[in-house]
């Protein structure tokens, strides 16, 4: 589920599922179309009465998927099951057809021979786009490079089985990158500190392999683990029956990662629950924030729309603004930088460059001059801009190629700042949760005066709210309020 805001809620509404619907909508015009053209010849056009009888059969479809639930389950089914229920569906819908025509006595208008070609038609191409349909889904939930990166903490007595069924499932949309033993947990809290790795556990880790997957930590060096390394989710195959477990869930949320909970015995003070399917287990899945496909989809719509319409300006504004950046810097226009996106993955972000070519170098020089309280770098009469630059960062005009960005996926018009990479590697296991979406061109810190806020905890602490009370209303509200600041020159 990467590349996506927040942890996307598995829906269990018809929408779900409403691309095989269309593609089964699809199976019926084309089939009755060809139907048709078998009887009365290739360029022939439709008789009413052939139209109102295609408009009735797309009815019926849609009418018999929403009462049967046509479409429960369907990625998981067999090639078997699905011939069984591909054939019930369309029966029950050209059946309730025929019975319709018998009513209103129509029967005899329409073709015999291009009926049965249609009903023949129909199951086979039904069937067919449904085990295509699925056998793509497949394809793309295994080779998706921004699929969920799963770990699973568990104790070792139930370990491999609880690796096969999940790493196992044909359908599913994660992927398990490593096994943490939890057998630790249960020690006595004199033990070595928890944020160190035990190196003989660090060792066995490179080896020791549970049913295909590494074994990655255990309970005392999960949180290091989980600071180098990408992890979107972990399932927790063990009762949060200890302080222990207790405090390491929290800060698991804290930090942003998704938590699915095998039920077992669960505390009632976890937030955001919602009970799903996970492989063969039932998971009470939590986390800062769940966001339904719909939230995500109307969110997505927005950054497109947004994106098309500042990449457009950022166009337009390159012709104005690149000369100047040329000749009082000698060099690209555009700066690009790694920075660290959402639960720790990395790309490049592009602005218009501000700065002389060695600024990355003269940093280190000027850190003793850093106005921020933590992890991060602002300095007010900063030597390393350039004369333009001060002008295109008051009205944050050297942000506006962040659109490329916003188009390609890798971050949102609303989210939170991106950090560089040498600041990502300070933080703190709670730090890491304002990562638990997208990173944005602007967000909650930059329309609450981050020119006076100097402290990072508050900024983290703003991040984290924006994220867990994150709704589409919000991002709008975020937007115009943003273009407000810009307006008066309040982006430095």
């Amino acid at each position: 589920m990467g590349g996506r805001l927040l942890y996307v809620r598995r829906e269990k509404s018809w929408l779900k599922h409403i691309d095989f619907a269309v593609l089964d909508i699809f199976c019926i015009i084309v089939t009755f179309y060809i139907g048709y053209i078998f009887r009365h010849g290739i360029g022939s056009d439709f008789t009413t009465y052939y139209w109102r009888l295609l408009c009735i059969l797309v009815v019926l479809d849609i009418s018999v998927s929403l009462i049967r639930s046509s479409h429960k389950s369907i990625v998981r089914r067999s090639y078997l099951r699905e011939m069984l229920d591909t054939v019930t569906h369309c029966v029950t819908v050209d059946g309730l057809a025929l019975f319709f025509l018998f009513l209103v006595q129509e029967t005899g208008i329409y073709s015999r021979e291009s009926l049965l070609i249609y009903f023949v038609l129909h199951n086979i191409a039904t069937y067919v786009a449904r085990c295509l349909h699925k056998h793509a889904l497949r394809k793309k939930m295994t080779s998706n490079p921004d699929v969920e990166q799963m770990l699973i903490l568990t104790n070792r007595e139930g370990a491999e089985q609880c690796v096969r069924e999940l790493s196992q499932d044909e359908y599913r949309n994660y992927q398990v990158v490593g096994v943490v033993l939890m057998d630790d947990i249960y020690e006595e809290e004199n033990t070595p500190q928890e944020s160190e790795l035990n190196p003989a556990v660090k060792e066995a880790a490179a080896t020791e392999e549970i049913a295909g997957v590494p074994v990655v930590s255990n309970y005392n060096g999960v949180r290091d683990y989980l600071m180098e390394h990408v992890v979107d989710s972990v399932f927790l195959n063990l009762q949060l029956d200890s302080k222990k477990s207790r405090r390491l869930n929290n800060e698991l949320i804290r930090a942003g990662v998704t938590v699915h909970i095998n039920l077992v015995r669960v505390p009632d003070d976890i937030p955001n629950r919602t009970v799903e399917r996970l492989g063969n287990y039932t998971v009470l899945t939590t986390g800062l924030r769940l966001a339904s496909a719909r939230q995500i989809m109307m969110k997505r719509l927005l950054d497109i729309a947004g994106g098309l319409v500042g990449s457009l300006l950022t166009a337009l504004v390159s012709v104005f603004i690149g000369p100047f950046i040329y000749f009082q810097s000698p060099g690209p226009i555009y700066f690009k930088q790694k920075r660290v996106g959402k639960n720790g993955r990395t790309f490049e972000i592009y602005k218009f460059r501000s700065m002389y070519m060695d600024a990355e170098e003269r940093k280190k020089e000027l850190m003793q001059q850093n106005e921020m309280d933590g992890l991060m770098f602002k300095m007010k009469d900063d030597p390393r801009i350039i004369p333009i630059g001060h002008f295109i960062r008051k009205y944050s005009i050297d942000e506006l190629p962040q659109f490329f960005n916003v188009l390609k996926g890798d971050m949102s018009i609303v989210g939170t700042r991106p950090p560089t990479v040498d600041e990502y590697e300070q933080y703190q296991v709670h730090h890491r949760g304002r990562l638990a979406s997208k990173p944005g061109i602007t967000g909650l810190w930059q329309v609450s005066g981050r020119n006076q806020i100097t402290d990072f905890e508050e900024i983290v602490e703003l991040d984290t709210d924006y994220i867990m009370r994150w709704s589409v209303v919000e991002d709008i509200r975020i937007i115009l309020k943003t273009v407000r600041l810009v307006i008066h020159g309040d982006g430095e």
